[in-house]
Protein backbone atom coordinates (compact mmCIF):
# COMPACT_ATOMS: atom_id res chain seq x y z
CA UNK A 1 0.00 0.00 0.00
CA UNK A 2 3.00 2.23 1.11
CA UNK A 3 4.26 2.41 -2.55
CA UNK A 4 0.91 3.37 -4.68
CA UNK A 5 0.86 6.32 -6.79
CA UNK A 6 -1.19 9.76 -5.84
CA UNK A 7 -3.68 10.80 -9.12
CA UNK A 8 -4.36 14.54 -8.37
CA UNK A 9 -7.69 15.31 -10.53
CA UNK A 10 -9.56 18.38 -10.53
CA UNK A 11 -13.45 18.27 -9.80
CA UNK A 12 -15.92 21.15 -9.60
CA UNK A 13 -19.31 19.48 -8.10
CA UNK A 14 -22.22 21.88 -8.24
CA UNK A 15 -22.67 22.02 -4.75
CA UNK A 16 -19.10 21.74 -3.40
CA UNK A 17 -17.07 24.07 -6.11
CA UNK A 18 -13.84 23.42 -7.41
CA UNK A 19 -11.87 20.78 -5.62
CA UNK A 20 -8.79 18.51 -5.96
CA UNK A 21 -9.59 14.74 -5.48
CA UNK A 22 -6.24 12.54 -4.63
CA UNK A 23 -6.64 9.62 -5.65
CA UNK A 24 -5.03 6.11 -4.62
CA UNK A 25 -5.52 3.07 -7.33
CA UNK A 26 -9.05 3.24 -7.42
CA UNK A 27 -9.68 4.87 -3.45
CA UNK A 28 -10.50 7.85 -3.04
CA UNK A 29 -8.01 9.12 -0.32
CA UNK A 30 -8.90 13.24 0.05
CA UNK A 31 -10.79 16.17 -1.32
CA UNK A 32 -8.53 19.55 -1.00
CA UNK A 33 -11.32 22.22 -1.52
CA UNK A 34 -11.74 25.87 -0.36
CA UNK A 35 -14.21 26.50 2.54
CA UNK A 36 -16.55 29.07 3.53
CA UNK A 37 -14.07 31.72 4.52
CA UNK A 38 -11.75 30.58 1.94
CA UNK A 39 -9.58 28.46 3.88
CA UNK A 40 -8.01 25.66 2.23
CA UNK A 41 -9.24 22.09 3.51
CA UNK A 42 -8.56 18.47 3.54
CA UNK A 43 -10.94 16.10 4.27
CA UNK A 44 -9.46 13.22 4.24
CA UNK A 45 -12.28 9.97 3.12
CA UNK A 46 -12.55 6.41 4.82
CA UNK A 47 -11.49 3.72 3.04
CA UNK A 48 -14.01 1.19 1.68
CA UNK A 49 -12.71 -1.40 3.28
CA UNK A 50 -12.87 0.26 6.49
CA UNK A 51 -9.08 -0.58 7.04
CA UNK A 52 -6.68 2.22 7.66
CA UNK A 53 -4.34 4.32 5.50
CA UNK A 54 -0.73 3.64 5.70
CA UNK A 55 0.99 5.83 2.94
CA UNK A 56 4.64 7.35 2.80
CA UNK A 57 4.53 10.68 4.23
CA UNK A 58 6.68 12.66 2.05
CA UNK A 59 4.54 11.46 -0.92
CA UNK A 60 1.32 12.27 0.68
CA UNK A 61 2.88 15.60 1.19
CA UNK A 62 3.90 16.24 -2.16
CA UNK A 63 0.42 14.89 -3.28
CA UNK A 64 -1.07 17.46 -1.41
CA UNK A 65 0.66 20.15 -2.89
CA UNK A 66 0.24 19.19 -6.43
CA UNK A 67 -3.22 19.32 -5.52
CA UNK A 68 -3.15 23.23 -3.77
CA UNK A 69 -0.92 23.85 -7.12
CA UNK A 70 -3.73 22.54 -9.42
CA UNK A 71 -6.28 24.10 -7.73
CA UNK A 72 -4.51 27.54 -7.69
CA UNK A 73 -4.15 27.02 -11.90
CA UNK A 74 -6.96 28.81 -13.65
CA UNK A 75 -9.62 26.63 -14.85
CA UNK A 76 -10.14 25.80 -18.26
CA UNK A 77 -13.60 25.80 -17.85
CA UNK A 78 -15.72 29.04 -17.62
CA UNK A 79 -17.93 29.66 -14.21
CA UNK A 80 -20.48 31.81 -14.35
Amino acid sequence: MVDQEFEIVITAPPDRGRMAEIWMGSDLLAEIGTSDDRQLTIEICPRVDGTPWRINVDRLVRAIELGKQKLSQPSPFRVD
